[in-house]
């Protein structure tokens, strides 16, 4: 049987593998090349603490390791790197095996601390850490050090410190690593399960044999417990982790009651902590940067970096999530992250409900399966506000946008300050946000399309009664509700597809009803982006509008042709001047039969083909169609009418274009003394009138008369 190797050696081993870990992985092979000093054989023997280090391989390494973290963009603590403090630790070492004389059991969470070890190997006299800590840990420095400052700054009294957020934030892993890293400063670290009362009894009784209090098997927990902490505060020094308060009201009673220690409670409530005496510390998500750190050292996957910045944005840069692609990225070598990120989109529920590793977090569906049953329990309403964010954008959601017909503001209100509690929902000012992970994983618990349904309705009732296009007083609002358009479309299937989308994994069955009505919204989106010069999501709203009444209604419906005619104006604002004209020859003919040829949305359409034929040189075609335009209008509207004298104006744009310039100067002046009369000299149609004829001037070189007109 091969000896257990000496505990500071592993020790020192396990801190080597840290500092390679964080480092960015880099691998044996890579680490040799990027120093002459190193073998890949010396390096596997040292980080598994089979052999001894010498103090050049040390140096050599840490070297190693700096320069791989500086060339693959990794930020490292420097002290990681101080080279003065390796040497002092090996210097260290090797006092502790010099002075070995008997094997020493190892404490029993083992593990590299973050500062300098004491030189003998001092064990904790009790310890209950769960597991190890993860070797990547990454872009949680700043909160570590905040932790063990508020922690360190009034000895001997009950110091505690709330670290609270989102489930998978990395609140527990955060405490797991101050616990370890620091444990050698207290004579007990106890981890306690702080979910249910049950668990929190449980272990605080189980601390009592591991102190040397009698072991009362015949007694109750409750005894037991109550034994423990009067223990605890009778003794200095020790570290009590209380992992995951679900009630903040279930620990304040022992908080009351303990003595000279340090208490560190993780939650994802985001309550007065203050009042319980524990300063509260918020993790929020990682950045960028340390996401794709993380899941490249965890997975081993370092050739798409650009792969991995999409996944990262992908599940909103939570660690839980990012571990969780990493287990299985690495269980499964044959999956890239392009295929995961397909079928993480494709089936959220599935992909997000498998395992991270054997005694470590539980998977991202069940970590908020339990909390969002826990606000239901509490308040409904809750649950329902989760629904209706699930499908907004997770951004600055106006408070006034999630009004529900039928219920007091104040239950509205009641219901975010709960989610928020739980820190489900991030509220600022008069806005939410939720983060994006969430959102997904609260769309793939839907059976059917109710939830959906209902934010169709909630947009519905929001959108202004304005024309988008020209109504500048509703543009500030359409301006906030854009994006929340945008989000929801992605959650209708494209042409043809019935089944799933790209970003919102697999859908409940949608009715007809619903996609009708969600076509009208983001119809009068599109509107509202092409008179923005928004011309891309525009054109993706129109063609989705269009796709749903074809569907449902048939290429000849009013209301799909009139989709297809805004489909056309969206793809002539964004140069596919072709496609535009198509649609337009289709829409017009369609409309032709449909309404009419002397239907008022008949000539409208007429007139713009014309006038794509004009700009694309068919300038037969333009002036063609132009003259009976303009024939039609005069006899069904009136010469004066100001869609007559548009008709007018387009036809002398075609004259002018054509070069058959009398002909274009004459219907200009007519145009501009019509439009005068009817319109009013400073009506913006009129002054566009005068800067066409003062351009038909210009053209033919009677400079005198366009400089009087400008």
């Amino acid at each position: 049987m091969v000896a257990e190797p000496p505990a500071a050696l592993r020790s020192f081993a396990d801190r080597l593998g840290a500092l390679r870990i964080a480092a960015g992985a880099p691998s044996y092979g890579r680490l040799a090349r990027l120093h002459g000093e190193l073998k890949t054989s010396t390096i596997s023997d040292v980080l598994t603490a089979r052999s001894k280090p010498s103090l050049d391989f040390v140096i050599a390494f840490v070297d190693a390791c700096g320069r791989y973290a500086a060339r693959h963009g990794h930020r490292l603590d420097p002290a990681l790197l101080d080279a003065d403090r390796w040497r002092a630790d090996w210097q260290a070492l090797r006092r502790a095996l010099d002075a070995r004389g008997t094997p020493r059991q190892p404490a029993r969470d083992g593990g590299p601390p973050s500062s300098p070890a004491p030189a003998a190997e001092a064990a904790l006299v009790v310890s209950n850490l769960p597991r190890r800590p993860a070797p990547a840990f990454l872009g949680r420095d700043d909160e570590l050090r905040s932790l063990a400052g508020q922690l360190d700054e009034h000895p001997g009294i009950v110091i505690g410190q709330a670290v609270h957020g989102l489930g998978g934030i990395g609140k527990s892993e955060l405490a797991l690593q101050y616990a370890h890293r620091y444990r050698r400063q207290h004579p007990v670290v106890w981890w306690i399960r702080a979910d249910t009362p049950a668990n929190l009894t449980a272990d605080l009784a189980a601390l009592g044999p591991a102190v040397g209090l009698p072991d009362r098997r015949d007694g109750s927990l409750t005894d037991a417990a109550d034994l423990a902490v009067r223990w605890l505060a009778a003794h200095r020094g020790w570290l009590l982790v209380l992992d995951n308060v679900t009630d903040p009201a279930e620990v304040t009673s022992l908080l009351a009651r303990l003595g000279t220690g340090r208490v560190i409670a993780t939650s994802q409530r985001d309550v007065d902590w203050a009042e319980l005496g524990l300063a509260p510390l918020r993790l929020r998500p990682l950045s960028r940067r340390d996401s794709i750190g993380l899941l490249r050292a965890r997975s081993g996957r370092d050739d798409d970096p650009t792969q991995a910045e999409a996944l990262a944005a992908d599940v909103g840069d939570l660690p839980l999530a990012l571990r969780q692609a990493a287990a299985y990225l690495r269980e499964r070598p044959h999956v890239g992250i392009v295929e995961y990120r397909r079928r993480l989109a494709a089936q959220p529920r599935r992909i997000l409900a498998s395992g991270v590793a054997p005694g470590a977090d539980h998977p991202v569906m069940r970590t908020w399966g339990v909390t969002i049953d826990a606000i239901r329990e509490k308040d409904p309403l809750a649950v329902r506000l989760l629904d209706t964010l699930a499908y907004l954008a997770p951004d600055r959601v106006d408070l006034a946008l999630l009004a529900v017909p039928g219920r007091h503001p104040m239950d509205v209100e009641d219901a975010v300050v709960l989610a928020a509690s739980y820190s489900m929902v991030n509220r600022q000012g008069d806005t939410i946000s939720v983060h994006r992970l969430v959102q997904t994983v609260i769309r793939a618990t839907h059976r059917d399309c109710g939830p959906l349904a209902l934010v169709v309705d909630l947009l519905h009732r929001a959108a202004p009664a304005g024309e988008p296009e020209t109504d500048l007083a509703s543009w500030p609002l359409w301006n906030r509700l854009a994006a929340h358009v945008d989000a929801v479309a992605t959650c209708f299937a494209p042409p043809g597809d019935d089944t799933a989308g790209a970003e919102n994994g697999p859908r409940p069955p949608r009715t007809a009803a619903l996609d009708l009505r969600a076509a009208t919204v983001f119809e009068r989106c599109a509107v509202y982006r092409r008179g923005q010069g928004q011309h891309s999501p525009a054109g993706r709203l129109f063609t989705l509008a269009h796709a749903l009444r074809e569907r449902h209604l048939g290429p000849e419906h009013p209301d799909t042709v009139t989709a297809r005619y805004g489909l056309a104006g969206a793809s002539w604002s964004a140069g596919r001047y072709q496609e535009a004209i198509v649609l337009g020859e289709q829409t017009l003919a369609a409309r032709r039969r449909i309404l009419g040829p002397d239907h008022p949305d008949t000539l409208s359409n007429a007139s713009n083909v014309a006038i794509g034929y004009r700009e694309v040189g068919r300038l037969s075609e333009a002036i063609a169609l132009s003259e009976r335009t303009l024939r039609v209008r005069r006899r069904v509207c009136g010469p004066a009418h100001p869609d007559t004298l548009q008709s007018q104006n387009n036809l002398a744009g075609c004259y002018r274009a054509a070069g058959r310039h009398d002909e274009a100067l004459a219907l200009y002046e007519s145009t501009l003394a019509g439009r005068e009369a009817t319109l009013g000299a400073e009506h913006p149609d009129t002054l566009q009138s005068r800067n066409n004829l003062a351009g038909g001037y210009a053209s033919v070189g009677r400079h005198a008369d366009a400089i009087r007109l400008h």
